[in-house]
């Protein structure tokens, strides 16, 4: 196949995906909100009284500052989840495309088929929870972040140019805004960075004092939030403790099998072990790379800093879930999108420092997997769909019915807002008044006539 067809077939794949993700939103995206969402509800119309602290203020392990901030701009602009939705999909296929861009660069202008490994990586509906439930941008935004740090990484063999510069200590110092999910890739990349401001300093290039130093102070400054973020933190108490050492490995495996989708749920045992050759050879192939150390050597730390962070990652989740994992016998699916980014170091490693044919078939090698695996990790989206959709059906059935909000949360807490009945009625209300989505309608006066008597 030519080049020009190549980039054509890449393009197809990730516009394709891109529509089906915004198409889904449309159809089954509701401005209704899902768990968490309910937290959002308050300060979205404006009776959040300490809205900083609130900011701060942890939700299980995260603290989540800077997308509580960007989905409350979003919120108080449009008054819908779905925007949050859209900006969801729209960031993880801007940088799915910058991915395909950074990729055709190395290949001096060429876009290979393989390339389309990052749409059907990011861009699947297995990613479901994560695209149409507003509140994942808790995962869409540390992921979307860490990738750009990635793609700083290995674009170019040397210093990072310029803007790169600027917009990676940008996303380097939101990391540790961005929950734990964040905080946790923060160290390791921000070490990177500094090493890169040594080299800057030893080899300036021409480049202002401003830029020279402002790795070694993003760096600084990462460090230094990461250390804040503990200051007052609070153990979650909606998980329980990891039962122990082996527990944790095995779910931290777990979670590194769902790099591959949710159709790891399958097969543990199969998909873990696929990931852990894929990681470790990965690695081995940048271990085999040290003659190349003098000319590629801040792209190499970059990647083993970016590897570094993937296992730091996995660890912490198999430490933090494994209790809750021993007692469901589950992962949240939802964790597909968080463990995503170390396949796509794997795919950037191997095209840059595989040997001989290796050099291709090994990133073509990835890209069919996941071509392989596409069809079935949909289906696990499409699973989720049908009991996300029949929950908002039974609930907008009610809430066209007339019920009031008292009744709608005592019956749809379960699916709703499982551990808050009593938020959940004071933030339809509020919905109501505000005049926001289908809360417009809430018969409350009329239906606090009719509602069930106790106890019925």
């Amino acid at each position: 196949m030519s080049v020009r067809s190549s980039g054509a077939f890449v393009w197809l794949i990730w516009a394709a995906a891109l529509a089906i993700i915004l198409g889904s939103i449309a159809r089954d995206g509701r401005n209704i909100p899902f768990e968490e969402d309910w937290l959002m509800v308050a300060p979205m119309i404006g009776q959040e009284p300490d809205l900083p602290r609130w900011l701060w203020s942890q939700n299980s392990e995260h603290r989540l500052p800077l997308p509580r901030l960007v989905n409350l701009v979003i919120l108080r602009s449009t008054g819908d989840l779905r925007a949050t939705m859209v900006f969801d999909a729209l960031a993880l296929a801007a940088v799915t495309a910058a991915m395909i861009l950074v990729a055709r660069s190395l290949r001096n202008g060429r876009t290979s088929m393989a390339d389309a490994f990052f749409p059907l990586l990011l861009l699947h509906l297995g990613n479901w929870d994560n695209l149409v439930w507003a509140w994942q941008i808790q995962f869409v935004l540390p992921t979307v972040l860490a990738c750009v740090l990635l793609l700083i990484v290995v674009a170019r063999p040397a210093l990072p140019s310029r803007s790169a510069i600027i917009i990676g200590a940008l996303a380097l110092i939101s990391l540790p805004l961005s929950g734990a999910n964040g905080l946790l890739y923060a160290p390791t990349l921000a070490v990177w960075f500094a090493y890169a401001a040594w080299e800057s300093r030893r080899n300036p290039e021409g480049r202002s004092w401003a830029l020279r130093w402002l790795p070694g102070v993003a760096a600084s400054l990462t460090l230094l939030l990461c250390v804040v973020y503990f200051i007052g933190y609070e153990s979650s108490p909606w998980n329980d403790a990891s039962p122990g050492v082996g527990a944790s490995l095995q779910t931290a495996g777990k979670f590194l099998a769902l790099s591959l989708g949710p159709v790891a749920a399958n097969s543990w045992l199969l998909f873990g072990a696929v990931a852990l050759l894929i990681l470790c050879t990965s690695v081995g192939v940048l271990s085999a790379a040290r003659p190349s150390w003098s000319d590629e050597k801040i792209r190499i730390a970059g990647l083993l800093a970016f590897f570094a962070a993937i296992v730091l990652l996995a660890l912490a989740v198999g430490w933090g879930r494994a209790g809750r994992a021993a007692a469901t016998g589950r992962m949240p699916t939802r964790y597909v999108l968080l463990a995503a980014p170390s396949m796509c170091a794997a795919y950037f490693t191997l095209l840059l420092f595989a040997k001989g044919r290796w050099h291709r078939t090994a990133p073509a090698a990835l890209a069919l997997l996941l071509a392989l695996l596409f069809p079935f990790n949909t289906h696990a989206g499409l699973k989720r769909r049908e009991w996300f959709g029949a929950g908002m059906v039974a609930f907008e059935r009610d809430l066209a019915a007339g019920a009031s909000s008292d009744l709608l949360a005592r019956r749809h807490h379960a699916f709703l807002l499982h551990w808050d009945e009593a938020l959940m009625a004071s933030s339809i209300r509020m919905l109501h008044h505000a005049r926001i989505g289908p809360f417009v309608d809430l018969q409350e006066e009329r239906a606090a006539a009719q509602a069930e008597p106790v106890g019925q």
